[in-house]
């Protein structure tokens, strides 16, 4: 939860409120005006409100919140087996852009770029990624991650993903989801939450199974609605 909020100094009242969630956004609470009045903030991505304490006698004067951080979720790989290294990019604020390369067989690399305090942080697991799809973040998260795998012995094989965001998006089939009795679809989400990292197993070439990192997405700007 955020809660955004105006101050007058001269009368020393808080004029307005406005609280957000992950899921929506109140009404104003109050009114405000932009010559007189100081906007702050309460509130941040990483966590969540559980408590208020302030000062108030007539009119409400000050306003502070108690916080605790918000659950952290990492997700099963798509195919928890012994093929491939084993790596994990830990977690970020969340994802900005997602660089795949792949041939007709297989997912040879995935790389992401991560937001980490406003520097772009870069992780990349096989070789050669050259497809993009960026993110308008930090108005727009990554969701979801739709994928085919394929077990060819003696080693299972991502052969597709398509990604999804908070804003009804969808990158194109990255790869190749060819007809196949073995081929096997996964989805990595978490209804309510937006990636923030991800883990897997990969070899130079080859990449071998994905999971990933969530975390609550964060209250909308403002005008904007989230896919739920």
């Amino acid at each position: 939860m955020f809660i955004d909020g105006y101050y007058n100094e001269t009368s020393g009242v808080i004029q307005g409120l406005q609280f957000k969630t992950n899921m929506k956004t109140s009404e104003l609470m109050g009114c405000y005006d932009d010559e007189t009045d100081t906007k702050f903030s309460l509130g941040s991505n990483s966590n969540k409100i559980i408590g208020f304490h302030g000062y108030a006698e007539k009119y409400l004067n000050s306003i502070g919140a108690y916080s605790t951080s918000l659950p952290l979720t990492r997700g099963d790989l798509c195919h928890n087996n012994d093929t491939g290294y084993v790596w994990d990019d830990g977690t970020f604020q969340g994802v900005r852009k997602v660089y795949v390369y792949h041939d007709d067989y297989s997912m040879r690399c995935v790389r992401f770029d991560y937001d980490n305090n406003g520097k772009v942080e870069s992780r990349e697991h096989g070789s050669k990624a050259a497809v993009t799809f960026v993110l308008d973040y930090p108005t727009e998260f990554l969701t979801s991650v739709e994928g085919t795998s394929v077990y060819r012995y003696p080693q299972s094989r991502i052969t597709s993903f398509i990604f999804k965001t908070s804003k009804g998006r969808a990158s194109p089939i990255f790869g190749n989801a060819f007809s196949d009795d073995q081929l096997v679809k996964f989805v990595l989400e978490k209804k309510g939450c937006a990636f923030v990292g991800f883990h897997g197993r990969s070899l130079s070439a080859l990449l071998n199974a994905l999971g990933a990192y969530f975390l609550p997405m964060p209250p909308p700007q403002d005008g904007e609605k989230l896919e739920e």
